[in-house]
């Protein structure tokens, strides 16, 4: 008889919580036995090493990096492979607003972005122009992004992003064989936090001298004290670009429109469970005005195009992720559920001249629900070190190419529908 595996991981979960009450019990009936220790045992020696080589002038010692590289918290001088760590001071005070601005940053990483993509390239791997797939992972808050067309995202509110290079299909499997990109945002507490800016900048392109605008707000605090927490975050950005289309007389033939905006809920019950509700959504209007002829009878100047036909790249899309996380004396327990819904539709001028011969329009839809627990061991349990997983998930991807000629007998309409799960095991030690 075939099994279903949501089953399996609902036993699995069951097996788990199982394990944690036993793991509660266990504490509470050793607790008669715990001695009181005064405040004074945990007071500094005079003559320690430590406080000494504190106070001696002239020594500064970096603090650790934290990272979740293999799925656990741990230093990133330990992580056994090429990684890059970007905090949120590193990433405001290089003013790296996307993925594409971060990878100038990041050794042996490049992004293809264009008017086909964006596709991640980690040490020369990639994939061909218009593959929806990738060999470079891609998440945030744990939540796999599944079409390379989403690997562009606008950064907003973000504590940090790890960059981890080469192979990664051990803990974070398919599609990870050139790198993953791990984006963690930031979580409410119980210090108040709150954030407004704004940004005015302008271009002189041939004269028109387009204004761009960029603004943006965050929020977060404490709705009951150590119990209770929500945050708020939303960012903006506008601008006609810098290019413009002589043929229809427009000047947004470049133009970009990014509205994001994010909210996360944080219940921490006790001082072992902490567990996170991060809903978010993004709406983008680009324009693709940027191929042009500088020789021939069609040629164009500088920021100048002259486009008969359509030319946009429209992009919205919601994600949610659940996650609930367990720190135990013997094990600790993460699980993430997550749901990400995109859409992208692109039209552009077949021929990128003012004859009127057709136009491209591509529409990709996608919708991906996962679920994901692991269970590892302590930071403190000694030199080894294990962790033990199960990852699910089900996608459903539709996408149509439809040729729209002005002759008919090249027009083409092409439509494809996926319905793609997957369910697999995984574990390191």
């Amino acid at each position: 008889m075939k099994k279903d595996p949501v089953i399996l991981l609902a036993l699995y979960v069951f097996f788990i919580i199982a394990l944690i009450f036993t793991e509660q019990k266990w504490a509470f009936a050793g607790s008669s036995g715990i001695e009181q220790t005064s405040a004074e045992a945990f007071e500094p020696q005079q003559d320690s090493p430590a406080i000494a080589a504190e106070e001696e002038p002239g020594i500064h010692e970096l603090g650790a990096v934290t990272v979740t590289a293999r799925k656990r918290e741990e230093d990133a001088q330990d992580v056994p492979f090429g990684s890059s760590v970007f905090s949120e001071i590193r990433l405001e005070d290089a003013d790296i607003r996307d993925v594409n601005e971060l990878t100038r940053f990041s050794p042996n990483v490049y992004m293809k972005h264009s008017t086909a993509g964006n596709i991640i390239v980690f040490r020369g791997v990639s994939t061909y122009d218009t593959s929806i797939s990738s060999p470079a992972g891609f998440y945030v808050d744990g939540v796999y992004y599944p079409l390379s067309f989403m690997h562009n995202p606008d950064f907003f509110d973000i504590e940090r992003i790890e960059v981890l290079k080469g192979p990664q299909g051990t803990l974070y499997g398919r599609n990870s064989e050139s790198g993953v990109v791990n984006i963690i945002t930031k979580q409410p507490g119980n210090h108040f936090r709150a954030r407004v800016f704004g940004e005015y900048g302008a271009y002189d392109a041939s004269g028109n001298n387009p204004d761009s605008f960029r603004t943006g707000g965050t929020v977060s605090g404490p709705v009951q004290k150590d119990k209770l927490y929500m945050g708020l975050s939303w960012q903006r950005e506008d601008s006609d670009g810098f290019m413009e289309n002589v043929y229809k007389n427009t000047d947004d033939a470049g133009r970009t429109d990014h509205n994001n905006g994010r909210a996360t809920l944080r219940w921490t019950p006790s001082e072992v469970w902490d567990v996170s509700l991060i809903t978010d959504f993004m709406d983008q209007d680009d324009g693709k005005g940027f191929h042009r002829f500088f020789t021939g009878p069609y040629q164009t100047d500088r920021y100048e195009i002259a486009y008969d036909g359509k030319n946009f790249w429209e992009n919205e899309g919601n994600g949610q992720a659940l996650q609930a996380q367990y720190e135990g004396k013997s094990f600790n327990l993460f699980s993430v559920t997550g749901r990400r819904y995109y859409e992208s539709k692109r039209g552009s001028d077949f021929d990128c001249t003012s004859v009127p011969l057709g136009n491209n329009v591509f529409i990709f839809e996608d919708t991906l629900l996962s679920q994901e627990v692991r269970i590892s061991s302590p930071q403190d349990n000694g030199p080894f070190q294990w962790l033990f997983g199960l990852y699910a998930f089900n996608e459903d991807i539709d996408v149509d190419f439809e040729m729209q000629r002005t002759n008919q007998n090249m027009q083409q309409i092409r439509r494809t529908e996926m319905d793609i799960s997957g369910r697999a095991v995984f574990g390191q030690g």
